[in-house]
């Protein structure tokens, strides 16, 4: 029986509805004056941008100009507990004075939900337009049945509408209205589906300006806090010390920036010791700084675990936000003076960063708020981390410029040490030059007297062996010989030393001659013939071959000294075997062969064995008595000749060495021979002018 009557009582419901639909039209006056109204209000709800006007302009025209009782516009939104809507605005109707009173926060918020039948899940799940008799049925589940009924009677609705306000093909809201009509005619929900199509897009219009003037709020925000960046940069980019650019930028921080401080912390990683750079230089914050005896900046303090924020900034390298100043900057600096900082200055929250170069812990960056943590915006956090880089560019660039000045005057001071050392060399290359030079006037002097007294013992010893003054007792001649040869030897020393004096001092000048070298070769043979047989050494020499050497030009006397020299070498460092010389030529050059079967030249000392006063390990054993002065003889004058000497040896495998001359013409001997003239003549000149003055 009771199911009977519920199916009845839905028939019932049903029938009334179609009665609300066919009777009490509206007259063709009425429905024109309804658009009218319409066309009006849509024009002023579409041109306001501000989504409350546009709210409390529908609201209002339900009742002023729609002859509606009154109406509540509710827009959806969404959390992490779902979808909710909440009453944006509202028109003076009963039902929202009665909520009021009965419930502190009636209607603010409340969730989509499929318990009961409420307008809400209708609107929302069929984006349809709800029509009803009670009241009850369309509003939120938190007003009691009993308040929405006596709202009802009270205002004397008839008819309740709830219309879903649809924004791109989604439910953005609600629009609750109720009427003294009893039914809603097919051209007054067209003229009400009109209306809640025209309120999505002034909505969504809505939404999209206050989107874009809060990007254009953002992007302006971060201009000026970029152009306030760029001052600073300018400010503290070129210079150098650390200190004096942290203070500038901490004093930038609150007179650029507006903020009400700021600080800059230094740290030690291998210590964990914390002390205070710099502080925003104003009266409340270096004036507190007074509190504590001594120089607050000499004030080191020890970061431990227990000192979490700081120790987070630093240890950990993150960004940290606190509302007590004492966290961020103790112990660098006591915790008194951080509460009175914090007093004084009435700052709320306190936001660290740290200072990091190439992943290493500098220090930290401490900016003070006069607003929570909470509202601290991210464009301002983005300027706190461009600002925190910038002090580690100051870092890095305050440390390259103390290394470079630090390696600068290392290097001024290496370099003045250098240039001391400098003048104590040159004021000793003087001295040094004082005496080669002294050296080398008394070598050509005792050269030159030495050579006439030789060359008349020469003679004299030559003549006894020669029989000129009767004969001589066998024992005699045998003295006399060995007297000839080490005369000789003596003769060939003093011509050595004559000929390094003269290269010494600038003086080695050439006679050419055309001369032929199978001769000079020969008589030099024949001097150390004698030398060679007394050691049992053979000398293998045909001069004969070749038979066309041609003649050339060279200084006889300084070229007969060099074959000698060389000659004399083999003879002296061969203990046994022989001493091949040979003469090649080309249409260019004729070269001298000297081949030894001796001791030969170790390869480590064939790179200066020309060089004066230089001997071969092996060979100052052999013949400790040498001067080493030959061979450098022998290079100099065969490079006045403009000829090469090349050196073939190893130890104990016998010495080749090739002197090679080139050939000159005829007509260029004669052109160098008129260039000697010429400069003997200009010597002689300048000569005769210096003794009339």
């Amino acid at each position: 029986m009771k199911s009977l009557t519920n199916r009845q009582r839905e028939k019932n419901e049903k029938m009334k509805m179609l009665d609300y639909k066919a009777s009490n039209q509206y007259s063709i006056n009425d429905l024109m004056k309804m658009f009218s109204i319409l066309e009006s209000s849509l024009s002023t709800v579409l041109s306001d941008l501000d989504l409350q006007s546009i709210m409390q302009q529908v609201a209002d025209s339900m009742v002023k100009d729609m002859d509606y009782p009154g109406g509540v516009v509710l827009l959806c939104s969404e959390d992490a507990k779902g979808k909710y809507a909440y009453p944006y605005t509202f028109s003076n109707i009963p039902i929202t004075h009665l909520a009021r009173k009965f419930f502190n926060a009636p209607l603010l918020r409340y969730y989509f939900s499929k318990k009961g039948k409420n307008y809400i899940e209708k609107t929302g799940v069929t984006k349809d337009i709800y029509i009803s008799h009670a009241q009850r049925e369309h509003c939120s589940p938190q007003v009691p049945n009993w308040v929405s009924d006596s709202t009802q009677k009270i205002s004397r609705t008839k008819t309740s509408i709830t219309i879903p306000i649809i924004a791109k093909n989604d439910v953005v809201g609600v629009l609750f209205i109720n009427s003294h009509r009893p039914s809603i005619s097919n051209e007054e929900m067209l003229m009400l589906r009109t209306y809640s199509n025209q309120m999505g897009l002034a909505i969504n219009h809505s939404k999209l300006y206050k989107q874009t003037e809060s990007q254009l709020t953002e992007l302006a925000e971060k201009n000026r806090y970029l152009t306030t960046l760029q001052r600073i940069t300018k400010q503290v980019i070129q210079g150098t010390n650390y200190r004096e650019i942290a203070q500038k930028i901490v004093d930038s921080i609150h007179r650029e920036m507006g903020y009400p401080g700021a600080f800059i912390l230094s740290y030690e990683q291998l210590t964990n010791e914390v002390w205070l750079e710099a502080v925003t230089n104003n009266d409340v914050f270096t004036g507190a700084l007074d509190l504590i005896e001594g120089d607050a900046f000499a004030i080191r303090g020890t970061v431990t675990p227990e000192d979490r924020v700081i120790h987070r900034i630093l240890s950990d390298k993150q960004v940290s936000q606190t509302d007590k100043l004492s966290a961020c900057i103790s112990p660098g600096v006591p915790a008194s003076v951080a509460d009175a900082i914090q007093k004084f200055t009435k700052t709320v929250s306190y936001t660290g960063l740290p200072i990091i170069v190439n992943d290493t812990v500098y220090g930290a960056l401490i900016f003070s708020h006069s607003q929570k943590a909470t509202d601290v915006t991210e464009t301002e956090q983005e300027m706190m981390l461009a600002l925190a880089d910038l002090v580690a560019i100051v870092i890095r660039n305050s440390r390259a410029f103390t290394e470079i000045e630090q390696s600068n005057k290392k290097l001024q001071k290496a370099y003045q040490m250098i240039n001391d050392q400098l003048c104590q060399l040159e004021d000793a290359n003087k001295h040094l030059r004082q005496l080669d030079s002294a050296k080398t006037e008394f070598l050509s002097i005792a050269s030159h007297q030495l050579r006439t007294p030789i060359s008349v013992v020469k003679g004299y010893v030559s003549m006894l062996l020669d029989g000129d003054y009767g004969s001589l007792d066998p024992k005699i001649t045998d003295i006399l010989e060995k007297s000839a040869e080490n005369i000789t030897r003596l003769s060939h020393v003093v011509g050595d030393i004559l000929n390094v004096a003269r290269i010494d001092a600038g003086r080695l000048q050439l006679a050419r001659t055309r001369v032929d070298l199978r001769e000079m070769v020969s008589d030099a043979i024949d001097e150390l013939r004698l030398k060679a047989e007394a050691k049992g050494l053979k000398i293998n020499w045909d001069p004969t071959v070749p038979a066309d050497v041609p003649l050339i030009s060279l200084d006889k006397e300084k070229m007969q000294q060099v074959i000698i020299n060389l000659i004399d070498n083999a003879i002296a460092y061969t203990v046994e075997g022989s001493i091949g010389i040979q003469i090649l030529h080309t249409p260019k050059t004729v070269s001298i062969l000297v081949k030894d079967t001796g001791i030969g030249i170790p390869k480590a000392d064939q790179d200066k064995i020309f060089d004066k006063f230089t001997r071969a390990d092996n060979a100052q054993k052999l013949r400790p008595d040498g001067t080493g002065i030959g061979l450098h003889v022998v290079k100099t004058i065969v490079d006045a000749h403009d000829g090469t000497i090349d050196l073939e040896s190893d130890t104990d495998k016998g010495c080749c060495i090739t002197v090679t001359i080139p050939i000159i013409s005829e007509s260029a001997e004669k052109a160098d021979s008129a260039e000697l003239i010429r400069k003997a003549q200009d010597h002689i000149k300048k000569q005769q002018e210096k003794q009339k003055i």
